[in-house]
């Protein structure tokens, strides 16, 4: 029997994937997510000092965690189909505007939480 595509399953490059979306932007954002969630999986399993992200870039992630509970629950960004968490630890911003680009400055990510009121406490609990 042939399946036919139907039903929620979206045959592929459907309108939800854009060819324009496949640039070598996005497919250095896609390798740059995915490697440092992958170094970061990494470093909590075998503890390496050389893989472990910076405390204010953890922050940053836990962040945008937290204004996409709608996506983790999805599995995928609602705005553009990346999956996450995987989305989360690349530079780009959301394109739905729910966070900035990320800010490779431990400097500008603490004026950026002062000026929006943001406390986020690091912990084992909350390891990505």
């Amino acid at each position: 029997m042939v399946q036919k595509w139907g039903g929620s399953i979206p045959p592929p490059f459907s309108n939800k994937y854009i060819m324009s979306d496949i640039n070598l932007t996005n497919i250095g954002q896609f390798i740059q997510g995915n490697s440092r969630m992958l170094a970061n999986k990494l470093n909590s399993k075998l503890k390496f000092k050389f893989l472990e992200l910076p405390d204010f870039i953890k922050e940053q992630i836990h962040y945008r965690e937290s204004k996409c509970l709608d996506c983790a629950k999805a599995g995928e960004c609602v705005h553009c189909g990346c999956s996450v968490p995987n989305k989360w630890f690349a530079d780009k911003a959301c394109k739905g505007k729910r966070w900035p680009d990320m800010m490779l400055k431990k400097e500008e990510w603490e004026a950026y939480k002062k000026q929006n009121n943001i406390e986020i406490v690091l912990n084992d609990k909350n390891s990505i």
